[in-house]
């Protein structure tokens, strides 16, 4: 823009040496062709100034929005869960109660957790009844109410 506002105004100072040299240029005509030049010229000054003005305050590209994050993928809890039921000390063994849908296997070793530490280990000795299994008690303690996981 500023490139094409120079070539104009490098042609009205031809035009002006032009007409300063022709015979019109000695007539009464002269003064007004002169203060239109300087009009034009003035106003073709100002333009270029303010037109490269507005290309300097353009506004620059912001960055990006922070992209989604990934889609959250949900895994079911497929560990074991349940709660000792009864607690014999002579015989070291617990009755344990489980989910219908959830039972431990036979020989399968779960922890016994009290206020969420461990306090022992069960090893599953018994078949399951209903929802309730036996298992005898390798270490620790137990008593009922504790939480049984396999994990």
């Amino acid at each position: 823009m500023a490139g094409v506002l120079a070539q104009l105004v490098e042609r009205l100072v031809r035009n002006e040496k032009v007409r300063s040299s022709s015979l019109l240029g000695s007539t009464s005509l002269r003064p007004l062709n002169s203060c239109m030049n300087r009009f034009v010229l003035s106003i073709l000054v100002v333009a270029t100034v303010l037109l490269s003005g507005c290309t300097l305050f353009k506004r620059k590209p912001t960055a990006p929005a922070v992209a989604p994050s990934p889609v959250a993928i949900v895994t079911p809890d497929n560990s074991l869960s349940g709660k000792v039921v009864i607690f014999n000390s002579v015989g070291r063994f617990v009755v344990m109660n489980f989910p219908s849908r959830q039972m431990p296997n036979k020989d399968q070793q779960l922890f016994l957790y009290r206020a969420g530490l461990k306090v022992g280990e069960v090893r599953v000795t018994g078949l399951p009844n209903e929802d309730n299994i036996v298992a005898d008690l390798v270490s620790g303690e137990a008593k009922a109410g504790d939480e049984v996981r396999d994990r």
